[in-house]
């Protein structure tokens, strides 16, 4: 640079310089697309080597681009196509922006990438990708994980409140339908001459094709898609069942007895004939002891097998939301339950 500087007094001044400097840098920058972009055709080829997957692995590292220019999208198909083991060191910073294809690559060996995979379920990531980590874990049995699906665990309990036993109500329910709509996270350019771009999701609700990355009773899959056009709009499907049901189920993935050895419900329904606000208040807490008892024994269970740890039973402690239907006659409200 310096002699730059120096050649460019001689011929005209900084002026002239900065011009020479200028086309220089959008040389550079060009030549870095074009090797982007031949990058990104080398690994959307079918078949890579052990040396291309090892130099795949380390271009993993290299300064991101802006993400029309980026070709990791396509480095990340080539390593989960290779089915290749991709260290969790190198993996861990790209979740923000490759979350699927991170959790893919991570999933292949749980027991080693444990801690890794642990941290970013601490993180800030959407519901579907921190729990699919957490399925993983739970379906390979690995410790650290219970503390994280318990410590987010809110059991509901649904009262129909009645003024007589002789009074019925009729209790209706469903599933099915749909799944639910996906979130565009973001929305990324194609630009021509590049390969076409390959979109990974993860789901639980797979449809034929679909790839099982792993877990248990609750199972993630992913999904390939190759995408040609003017851009790209990458999804996150909101999980299909409940949280407290997709905690328990992992939760129960962790011990040999499986659900039967998890007594706690994720719903409970029950009908409270109306005597009085102390007698009402009274079986409320009856009720809330009840669900403490088993939630305490599935707590010991995990702690017996050193699932947990003392310290983080200490921490944990159950969670009720109550959801209360008055079909009394009364104009006075229910007296408030009280805090936990």
């Amino acid at each position: 640079m310096r002699h730059l500087l120096c050649y460019g007094a001689d011929m005209g001044g900084p002026r002239w310089c900065l011009l020479v400097l200028g086309l220089l840098l959008r040389s550079a920058a060009a030549q870095e697309v074009e090797d982007a972009r031949s990058v990104a055709a080398e690994a959307s080829a079918r078949h890579a080597t052990a040396e291309t997957i090892a130099r795949f692995i380390r271009l993993l590292v290299a300064e991101p681009r802006a993400p029309e220019e980026d070709a990791r999208p396509w480095l990340l198909d080539a390593l989960i196509r290779a089915d290749a083991d991709v260290p969790a060191r190198i993996l861990e910073p790209l979740f923000d922006t490759y979350p699927d294809q991170v959790v893919v690559l991570l999933a292949k060996d749980p027991a080693a990438n444990r801690e890794a995979m642990l941290r970013l379920t601490d993180g800030e990531a959407a519901p579907l990708h921190r729990m699919a980590i957490a399925a993983v874990l739970a379906g390979a049995r690995q410790p650290g994980v219970a503390s994280r699906l318990l410590d987010g665990l809110v059991v509901t309990c649904m009262v129909s409140v009645l003024p007589s036993p002789n009074m019925a109500i009729g209790v209706g329910g469903g599933a099915g339908g749909p799944p639910p709509a996906p979130v565009v996270r973001a929305h990324r350019v194609l630009r021509p001459g590049w390969p076409p771009f390959v979109r990974y999701t993860l789901t639980d609700k797979p449809q034929r094709g679909d790839v099982l990355v792993g877990g248990g009773t609750y199972r993630i899959y992913y999904r390939r898609e190759e995408i040609r056009g003017d851009g790209v709009d990458l999804l996150v499907f909101p999980p299909c069942i409940d949280d407290a049901s997709l905690r328990l189920g992992c939760v129960a993935d962790l011990l040999p007895g499986g659900p039967r050895e998890v007594r706690l419900q994720p719903v409970t329904q029950w009908t409270l004939y109306w005597s009085d606000a102390e007698t009402y208040l009274k079986e409320v807490a009856e009720r809330r002891a009840r669900l403490a008892v088993f939630h305490a024994a599935l707590v010991g269970a995990l702690v017996r097998r050193g699932l947990l740890t003392e310290q983080e039973r200490k921490g944990l402690k159950l969670r009720v939301a109550w959801k209360i239907t008055d079909h009394r006659r009364e104009n006075e409200p229910l007296p408030a339950i009280p805090d936990e």
